[in-house]
């Protein structure tokens, strides 16, 4: 445990795995962004702050040096690349008239996936932008949050209702969407923020599941791929 007074969340690691990124509310109930070492050597040195609004959630790509993060009020958040640098300041990435939020870096760092909702409908989706230079939106889903990327960049995870669904996707020689396909079914507790991740190492699934009284468990889903291929042979 990283010892910090106050409330945590939405922690997001550095490439080199030795730091540990964190938006945390001090005592005086004021937001900001903390790094600390991994092995809680040392005390939390404040990044950012203090930032005004609620609770965010940042991105990290595995090039470093930046963090995309979702700033603002709950009807309207935006995301901001902030450097990681002394004196960094957010500038403005997405921020327009839609509620964006929950990013994930593609491996190589030039595209983000990112939930989006629409004022006119609001109904929650997943879009990809280039990044550093936000240019146009691919739409990825019709309806879905909680995107992420896979490891070998060739498919974008999301989340609707109690489904996972896995769009394939392209990034050479420009971004383009494959078919979706549904993955499996889950009580996912429900939120802004995306509340899974995958093991690189085995591919499994790591969440958090909605239990009965609203209390949130911790679900690993196992031979995931063999839950795909059963799906895409049954042609669902």
């Amino acid at each position: 445990r990283l010892p910090f007074e106050g409330i945590t969340d939405n922690p997001a690691w550095s490439p080199s795995g030795d730091t540990v990124y964190y938006p945390g509310r001090t005592k005086d109930g004021s937001w900001g962004l903390w790094r600390q070492a991994a092995d809680g050597s040392g005390a939390p040195e404040r990044v950012l702050g203090p930032v005004a609004g609620v609770g965010f959630e940042i991105a990290i790509p595995s090039t470093g040096g930046v963090a995309l993060m979702q700033q603002g009020s709950d009807s309207t958040r935006g995301l901001y690349a902030l450097p990681l640098t002394p004196n960094g300041q957010p500038r403005a990435w997405a921020v327009n008239s839609s509620h964006n939020y929950a990013p994930s870096f593609s491996p190589d760092g030039r595209w983000v996936a990112y939930s989006s909702v629409e004022p006119a409908t609001h109904k929650a989706q997943i879009y990809v932008q280039a990044f550093p230079k936000a240019g146009r939106r691919w739409p990825v889903s019709s309806g879905g949050t909680e995107p992420l990327w896979s490891h070998d960049g060739r498919t974008i995870y999301y989340v609707r209702a109690d489904t996972m669904f896995a769009a394939a996707v392209r990034t050479t020689p420009t971004f383009s969407v494959g078919r979706n396909r549904m993955v499996f079914t889950a009580d996912f507790a429900s939120s802004v923020f995306t509340n899974y991740t995958r093991d690189p190492r085995t591919g499994d699934f790591i969440m958090t599941s909605q239990l009965q009284g609203n209390t949130a468990a911790l679900v690993v889903v196992l031979n995931w791929f063999q839950v795909l291929q059963q799906r895409m042979a049954g042609g669902r």
